[in-house]
């Protein structure tokens, strides 16, 4: 006996098929962009007939959904961009503003966040991040040290955030480009020019 499920599916497909041959049913199955059917066998071949019975009630990258594979094609939709932003608005403060995260990352290593994106679920969040001393030690240990700061940022992340759940973050070095490198470089020229000029006394300007 086939399952519920299928049962359904079978009942639909037969609905939309003799919908779009009716002459007068058609006009409302005819203005949709995409044909209902396929999605339909997707959604319940892969979301139930796949599931274990032990991911039932699970959503998301907790259940089949790849967090790898899905990394490619996030943020889509403008819900997904929206909170990316929010996500990465929130550490970049959170790491600023905490004096053990801005010593030990920002000052120490130069720790910078290039982006944030987020699963559809928002259960997860990528971090690309990069370091501005650029020698191979140097990242191999800003990496050791944001997993040794990573419960403390979760935490700071949270009350920035004001949520209780806050996506499991995923660090993932990136390097700059070189464009972006050489626009980085100018900026530091800057800050150290201005950082003489500020400590020099008044009768030595010129």
């Amino acid at each position: 006996m086939a399952s519920p499920i299928l049962q359904l599916r079978t009942v639909v497909c037969s609905f939309l098929e003799a919908a779009t041959s009716h002459p007068n049913l058609s006009f409302s199955y005819a203005y949709r962009e995409a044909p209902l059917w396929p999605a339909l066998r997707t959604y319940t071949s892969r979301s139930f007939a796949a599931r274990t019975p032990t991911d039932n009630g699970l959503r998301g990258s907790q259940a089949n959904v790849d967090v790898e594979t899905s990394e490619s094609v996030h943020p889509q939709r403008r819900a997904q961009r929206i909170f990316a932003a929010r996500v990465e608005r929130a550490l970049v403060e959170a790491i600023n503003y905490d004096m053990r995260l801005r010593s030990g990352l920002v000052e120490s290593y130069g720790f910078t966040v290039h982006a944030v994106r987020v699963t559809g679920d928002r259960l997860h969040a990528t971090v690309l991040w990069d370091c501005r001393r650029h020698p191979p030690s140097l990242t191999d240990t800003c990496s050791l040290t944001l997993k040794r700061y990573e419960q403390l940022i979760r935490m700071r992340l949270a009350k920035a955030l004001q949520a209780r759940e806050v996506p499991i973050l995923k660090w993932r070095h990136m390097a700059l480009d070189e464009h972006d490198q050489h626009s980085l470089t100018l900026i530091q020229q800057i800050e150290r020019e201005r950082e003489l000029e500020r400590g020099s006394p008044a009768g030595e300007k010129c």
